[in-house]
């Protein structure tokens, strides 16, 4: 009898032990769980499993959490059939203690009726979250902490968000290089509201961590210099010490300093002078483990391509040198340098071994690399892989594999195993994204049409057409060709994300003693068919990818400007013929106060003078008609367009110009042959403008028998006749990631037909200032208005006519110049290419200047800039920028201080809406 009792015990607390091991586990700093199965009314038996139904389940001690909720988070219900002792009741307990809300939990069968259970449910909550404060954290980086906590006020404030909050405000830290961080967390009662506890939590960054040294080892044909060089973001700290020059003058003097130079290479100069003395700039010494893996793989990757294809990491350590920073310890093992030899082509039927072996580019004793092997296989970004070559072709399913078939010594034979596959006919075009673009406006723009064949070259050549149309964000584009093996087709899914392309211009100020303002908008993907339709107003009907500008200038009565403009880049729907007109009215006026306009104080009376006739009236109205067509050869990169012009000056006694008074008509055709391959519209990382035009007007001299060196000038220019050429190249070459090098040369030249008559007054250059310039007779005379930064607008162009009209007889005008010559030099670098607010900053060199005539003009003899800006695209806005440019070459004296050198030579220059030429 004792020895059952003893079993029965024993078996009791085994069972006992096995089911809450875990959950008292769990448990840190609460009390003790407990599941009790008793009640007065009937013992439980322990020794046999009993099937049990649940009659009702109460909760208690719970006072801000709903019952019914928590009741479904145990996963008991009433009704179930539990089995006691068994898993139901320690799997509710844990199902419970996961919600992380309580700090003790406990399951009581209350009652027992027949083989029905009642149990209780006895929770204690945690408190909820009041308010937390921090000490120790910077004002700048309480932000940055507050949103990576998971800390807001009524949280249940439980030991795992606390652990939580501990660790992100550590990680927090150690991504700043304060690796030994302390943070401590203390609780205490709110004394407002029950339940609710207020968190201090005190943090001490401690000093920060840097990386001393990055020791290598193993590395016997690779300098330390260059290895540490290939990890981009794992650096040694800077040291700087007055007292390394000596050091190192004195291990020469020890050694014979003569001698020692003379067996020593610039190699091994630069490594003993890099151990001594670092100055990093731009590099951080900070440790982070992701970067850190990433960068002992960039050593190996450095090794693979030069031809070390078994170089490995044989250990690495990181520990605490006695100044607190960190030392790391990478021990190599180099391998053997591995050659290029024997090339094989199998499989291919479409180009000779000898063709795919040159597209490659790897010859026999060439060092082995796989990076360079797979790049000329697939992915060549200028196309000139192998892929592309047959991808060009249609072989979309190409493939090529590189198998290594032997390795003897240093030298390792390739088999290349090529499977050709069919030639691919693409199925269908689809086009996602477009939400406010017509579909039809992205089709016609891609080179990928159905039923052609499929090449590479036309993907890449539709990606930067849809960039360059200016309506989508350049940097989302995606293209996913679905190729359907079975019956050699593919369809092409272009992905493309709307983004503003409509600009606002506005503008307002105060000068002369009146005020002036500039109201300018461009729609740049208006629809006209769409104009009856209001459902397609956003705000004016959008979606067709025409382009209307209204841009209205005013200052009251003395100066006003309309300009309007409309372009179909598609005319007819069919061709990509453009069509353009544009038409301009300016009215410019000066008016002469009388003694009656003046004020009590001896101002002007602005009102009062605008009410009189003006003294001097200038009137100009251009309008203009063009047609553009994109050609096929020498290639469909290049655009002729042709323009015709029509331009009306009527002058009333207008101060400042050749002629005071009258009439003027200027009539020309303009034609110009454009190449364009530049990549993207804002941010240019590759391609290339090239730009040949001639304006022409008829040789009205050469129809009669006029001596035009007897007539003034009001008579000869009454129909001005001139030639006028321009030429514009840019080049954009990206030299490392996105750093873009933007080079640039333009010339202009204005031609006469009669010597005596000579060079027009009108379309003429300028050179110098911001190229924004819009004085009155720029305007009028059609004048090219040219900036080079670092000068004043009139300060370089300073050619002259003399009038000889009434009471400009004997005077110098300025009206420009008819050549000039521009080089300019960019470096540009992207801070943000968000599509609503590409930023990027520049470093420029510019030269330029302008020639009264032919024999004058030295492309040598160059007004040089140099200076800083930045440019800021805002869709609503256009292009905003600021330059900042010292001019090298100007007619000053200066003596005096550096700031006396900057306030006469360098100058601001402000951007608004466009570049200017």
């Amino acid at each position: 009898m004792i020895d059952e009792i003893m079993n029965k015990l024993l078996f009791l607390a085994i069972s006992t032990f096995c089911a809450f091991s875990f959950i008292n586990a769990q448990q840190t700093a609460v009390t003790d769980t407990t599941v009790v199965f008793s009640t007065p009314e009937k013992s439980i038996d322990f020794s046999a499993v009993t099937d049990y139904e649940i009659g009702g389940i109460e909760v208690v001690g719970t006072k801000f959490l709903d019952k019914n909720i928590l009741i479904t988070f145990s996963g008991l219900t009433v009704g179930d059939k539990i089995q006691i002792p068994g898993e139901n009741i320690p799997d509710a307990v844990k199902a419970l203690w996961r919600q992380d809300l309580f700090a003790d939990v406990q399951i009581v069968a209350t009652k027992i009726v027949g083989d029905v259970v009642f149990l209780e449910y006895q929770l204690t909550e945690l408190p909820r979250l009041a308010k937390y404060k921090f000490n120790g954290v910077r004002k700048g980086e309480i932000e940055g902490v507050r949103d990576l906590i998971p800390l807001v006020a009524g949280k249940v404030v439980s030991q795992n968000v606390k652990n939580t909050t501990i660790q992100k405000i550590k990680a927090y830290y150690a991504d700043k290089g304060f690796m030994n961080t302390d943070v401590v967390i203390s609780e205490k009662p709110d004394p407002k509201r029950a339940n609710r506890v207020i968190l201090d939590i005190d943090v001490n960054r401690n000093k920060k961590v840097r990386i001393e040294d990055i020791i290598i080892s193993g590395n016997e044909n690779m300098q330390d210099r260059k290895l540490k060089r290939k990890m981009g973001d794992t650096k040694e700290r800077t040291r700087l010490d007055p007292k390394t020059p000596i050091r190192i003058f004195k291990d020469l003097k020890n050694n014979n300093v003569s001698d020692a130079l003379a067996h020593v290479s610039i190699a091994d100069a630069l490594s003993y002078i890099d151990d001594k003395l670092r100055f990093r700039i731009f590099s951080s010494s900070k440790f982070k483990e992701d970067n850190y893996e990433i960068d002992k793989q960039a050593i190996i990757d450095f090794y693979n391509a030069k031809g070390y294809r078994d170089a490995r990491i044989l250990s690495d350590s990181v520990y605490y040198a006695d100044n607190g920073n960190l030392i790391i310890d990478i021990d190599l093992e180099e391998g053997e340098k591995y050659y290029f030899r024997d090339i094989n082509w199998v499989g291919n039927t479409k180009y000779t071994d000898d063709q795919l072996g040159q597209r490659l580019g790897i010859k026999k004793g060439d060092t082995y690399n796989q990076e360079l092997l797979q790049a000329r296989l697939f992915m060549d970004p200028e196309g000139g892989d192998v892929s592309s070559l047959y991808m060009d072709d249609g072989y979309l399913f190409f493939n090529v594999n590189p198998v290594e078939t032997l390795v003897e010594g240093d030298s390792i034979d390739l088999e290349m195993r090529v499977y050709e596959g069919p030639e691919a006919t693409i199925n269908r075009i689809i086009i996602k994204g477009n939400n406010m673009t017509n579909e039809h406006v992205v089709r016609r723009a891609l080179r990928t049409k159905p039923g052609s064949k499929f090449r590479r070259s036309d993907i890449i050549r539709s990606q930067r057409e849809i960039a360059n149309l200016g309506f989508f964000n350049q940097e989302t584009i995606g293209i996913n060709p679905i190729p359907n093996p079975a019956d050699g087709t593919v369809d092409i899914e272009y992905t493309v994300e709307e983004k503003p392309s409509d600009q606002l211009t506005l503008s307002a100020g105060w000068g002369g003693n009146t005020v002036f303002g500039n109201v300018g908008v461009m729609f740049n993907n208006f629809s006209l068919k769409n104009i009856t339709k209001p459902e397609t107003w956003r705000p004016l009907p959008k979606g067709d990818g025409q382009t209307l500008s209204v841009n209205l200038v005013s200052n009251g009565r003395p100066y006003q400007s309309i300009s309007l403009a409309f372009t179909e880049p598609w005319l007819g729907g069919k061709q990509p013929i453009s069509l353009t007109m544009a038409l301009n009215r300016t009215r410019n006026a000066f008016y002469s106060p009388a003694t009656s306009d003046l004020n009590d104080d001896g101002r002007i009376n602005i009102a009062d003078t605008y009410q009189q006739a003006p003294y001097a009236l200038l009137r100009n109205t251009r309008a203009t008609v063009e047609i553009g067509k994109r050609l096929k050869w020498p290639d469909d990169y290049f655009t002729l367009i042709a323009s015709a012009n029509y331009s009306l000056y009527q002058l009333d006694d207008w101060p400042n110009f050749v002629v005071q008074s009258g009439v003027f008509h200027n009539i020309s055709l303009r034609a110009a042959l454009t190449r364009t391959s530049i990549d993207a519209p804002i941010y240019p990382r590759s391609g290339s403008l090239f730009s040949l035009s001639v304006e022409v007007t008829p040789p009205y001299s050469s129809f009669n028998d006029k001596d035009y060196a007897a007539l003034s000038n009001a008579e000869k220019f009454k129909f001005p006749e001139f030639h006028k050429w321009k030429f514009k190249s840019e080049w954009y070459t990206n030299i490392w990631k996105n750093l873009v090098l933007k080079t640039s040369v333009k010339m202009g030249f204005l031609g006469f037909y009669n010597r005596d008559i000579g060079y027009a007054p009108f379309e003429r250059f300028q050179v110098g200032g911001d190229g924004l310039s819009q004085q009155a007779n720029q305007i009028i005379t059609g004048l090219d208005i040219i900036s080079l930064r670092g000068y004043d607008d009139n300060e370089i162009t300073d050619n002259s006519i003399v009038g000889d009209d009434g009471a400009l007889a004997g005077q110098n005008i300025s009206v420009g110049d008819p050549f000039y010559s521009k080089y300019t030099m960019e470096l540009r670098y992207p801070l943000s290419l968000n599509p609503s607010s590409t930023v990027y900053a520049l470093s420029f060199l510019e030269a330029g200047n302008s020639w009264n005539n032919f024999e004058d003009f030295n492309p040598f003899e160059l007004r040089r800039s140099a200076g800083l800006g930045i440019r800021i695209f805002l869709p609503m806005f256009g292009m905003l920028g600021f330059d900042y440019g010292v001019g090298f070459d100007k007619d000053l004296n200066t003596n005096g201080t550096f700031g006396d050198y900057l306030s006469n030579y360098a100058r601001f220059s402000f951007i608004l809406g466009f570049e200017p030429e």
